[in-house]
Order: structure tokens, then C-alpha cells, then sequence
């Protein structure tokens, strides 16, 4: 039986490329780079225009655009850097998405937390290793012509191995991300990401497990072929973002319970709803605070919890509200709502 073939654009060295072989498709890698560690065949090219010129060649797409522009350092740690520097990093998303529906592919386009493409499904590590050394690494997959069934995200086990602002932590992830003070060594990496065909550093940081994209892949030859996906042990599907542990009622984490509509969180789009509510005017941002799902701000990963609108409404009765008295708030919005609320009035 012939495999239906898959474009693998972007492709480093396949961690991507061997979940859709997994999954049962025949992989062709691009990349602008020479990738002598691809376990499959490849072409060194620009990626938008090998799409252009042999995207009908192909049955379906996959594009892990560089990250580097939305990533956790670039707007962390290194935000300073860049920008005394001028250090900037191209987004490669539009031109690939125009590529891609150009072409009339079912397709798939993976990048980090941050980067601007719509959630139809975010994955996690957790969600398929669940023993041994792992990495905290979510991604986000916007799909074209088709859409994948969202699987649960399994509570994290632990701390993130390392320091972290003068303090050492032990724990089941290593970061997957340079060098020293605890980080990820090239044989922690391979076994948190279940990739055993490389041994190059940058690479492994910059790989999605395997599992990520043989989940996405069954499903994609499920809307290709026709048939049934084949059942990834311990998935089922529910929640909208992953699952955001509580901090204290009125707190609901946005994605929980799996009986909530998509109502606030596409009328959100991922974006912080509070328009000054929590005291603040923001003025700089038309009236409406800035900071959206996965986004950094003050060296933070942003993390949107949908509460009521109306701040301390005790819990059992928030649960039971409807959409149009939810919303979804970041933390900082979140807990300025509330501090308003608890002042004594005049």
C-alpha cells in the first residue's frame, strides 16, 4: 500500500518528520539549511517556494516556521539583548499559511506558545511521557482543512530541573534550552524527547517530540483515508488550553472542566479581556490590557485564567454562570480586580 506523502517545510533534523512516519506517512523534508541528520529525504531549499513549485506532488503539509521571534529567551531573558543589540528574527508563519492554503493541502503549521497562530491543538510532553526525564514543552498546531481532537493535559509532576533566580531546584524536566546550571545534556535531552537519530545539540533544543506530531499525524491520515485515527494509550480529548493548576476561589483555570464552551476563549483570542477593571487604564493598549496566553511580560509566562466578571464570586456560583459573565483575565488583572473588590468604600 502507498503511504500518502507529507511536506515536512522547516524540517531541521525531523523530530516532526518521524511522529508523521510513525503515523504512516511517506516524509519529504525542506529546509534552507543542509540537514545531514534527516532520517528521511530531503531537499535544501527555500520552504515557501519548494511549496509553490511541488506542493502538488504532496497530500498534506507540515511547517515548524523558526521560533526564535516568539520564544520564551527572545521575550524573556534576552529581550534586552536583542534590542540593544538589534538582533531580530524573521516570522515565517504569514507567507507559509498563504503558501499552504494556496496550495489546497490539508496542512499543519507547529510553533511555540507565544507565535500567532490559531489553538486548534496544544500539546504537551506530559500528555505521552509520563515516567522518567522530561521537558515542558508546549506547542501549538493551527491546521488547515481539517481539525484534530484535543487531548487532556496530564498535571505536571514537578519542578523544572535547575536554577532559577538564585535558586536550585530538582525535578522530572530538564529545559531543553542552552548550556550550564542544570540544563538539559545531550543524552537527557534525547531520552525526555525520545529521539535517538541525532546528537547535535542545537538540534535536540529545537525538535518537537516525536509523539507531538504522530498524534497529529493519526489524525490527519484519519481525515484523509477516511477512517478511525488509531488511539494513543491514556488520550482523550476535552480541554481548550492546558490546564492551569488554582490559586485560590474565585480562580478557574481557563480549559476546566471540559463542559465549558469555547465562547469566551475565542471571543478572547487568547487575550487578556480585563479593560480596567483591575485599576489600571491601560491606556497604552487602546483600553484593554496587552498581555495574552503564553506571552511574557516582567520575565513571566502569562497564563489567562477565565473568572467571573464580577471579582469574589465564591466559587460554587461561578461555576454555573454563563459565558456572557465569565472572562478571561491574566493573573495580574485578575488579583488588581479583586484587590478593588476587598477595599472598603468610601
Amino acid at each position: 500500500m502507498t503511504r500518502p506523502r507529507l511536506l515536512d517545510l522547516c524540517c531541521y533534523d525531523g523530530g516532526a518528520a518521524m511522529g508523521y512516519h510513525r503515523a504512516g506517512f511517506e516524509v519529504v523534508g525542506v529546509d534552507i539549511e543542509p540537514r545531514p541528520n534527516y532520517p528521511f529525504e530531503f531537499h535544501q531549499a527555500d520552504a515557501v517556494e519548494f511549496l509553490k513549485l511541488h506542493g502538488h506532488e504532496f497530500d498534506a503539509g507540515h511547517a515548524s516556521p523558526p521560533c526564535q521571534n516568539k520564544s520564551a529567551p527572545t521575550l524573556g531573558t534576552n529581550a534586552a539583548r536583542n534590542a540593544a543589540t538589534g538582533r531580530t528574527h524573521p516570522d515565517l508563519i504569514p507567507p507559509i499559511r498563504e503558501a499552504f492554503i494556496a496550495s489546497g493541502l490539508s496542512w499543519v503549521i507547529e510553533n511555540v506558545p507565544a507565535a500567532a497562530l490559531r489553538r486548534d491543538l496544544v500539546l504537551c510532553n506530559e500528555m505521552f511521557k509520563t515516567e522518567g526525564v522530561s521537558v515542558i514543552q508546549h506547542r501549538v498546531f493551527e491546521c488547515g482543512g481539517w481539525t484534530p481532537p484535543q487531548p487532556k493535559h496530564v498535571r505536571h509532576r514537578g519542578y523544572v530541573r535547575g536554577w532559577r533566580h538564585g535558586v536550585w531546584r530538582d525535578g522530572p524536566y530538564v529545559q531543553a534550552y542552552g548550556k550550564g546550571g542544570g540544563k538539559a545534556t545531550v543524552a537527557e535531552m534525547q531520552e525526555a524527547k525520545g529521539i535517538d537519530w541525532t546528537d547535535d545539540h542545537f538540534a535536540l533544543r529545537e525538535a518537537i517530540p516525536p509523539a507531538y506530531a504522530e498524534y497529529a499525524g493519526r489524525h490527519l491520515m484519519a481525515h484523509l483515508t477516511g477512517s478511525a485515527a488509531a488511539p494513543l494509550e491514556a488520550l482523550t480529548a476535552v480541554p481548550l488550553f492546558e490546564e492551569i493548576p488554582m490559586s485560590q476561589p474565585p480562580t478557574i483555570p481557563l480549559g476546566a472542566p471540559a463542559s465549558w464552551s469555547r465562547v469566551v476563549v475565542d471571543r478572547a483570542g487568547s487575550q487578556c479581556e480585563c479593560t480596567g477593571g483591575c485599576g489600571a487604564t491601560h491606556s497604552r493598549t487602546q483600553g484593554r490590557c496587552p498581555r495574552r496566553h503564553g506571552g511574557w511580560h516582567n520575565r513571566r509566562e502569562t497564563r489567562l485564567i477565565l473568572a467571573p466578571r464580577r471579582p469574589l464570586t465564591p466559587l460554587a456560583q461561578a461555576v454555573a454562570l454563563p459565558d456572557a459573565e465569565l472572562m478571561a483575565e491574566c493573573e495580574e488583572c485578575l488579583k488588581g480586580a479583586e484587590k478593588l473588590a476587598r477595599a472598603p468604600r468610601p
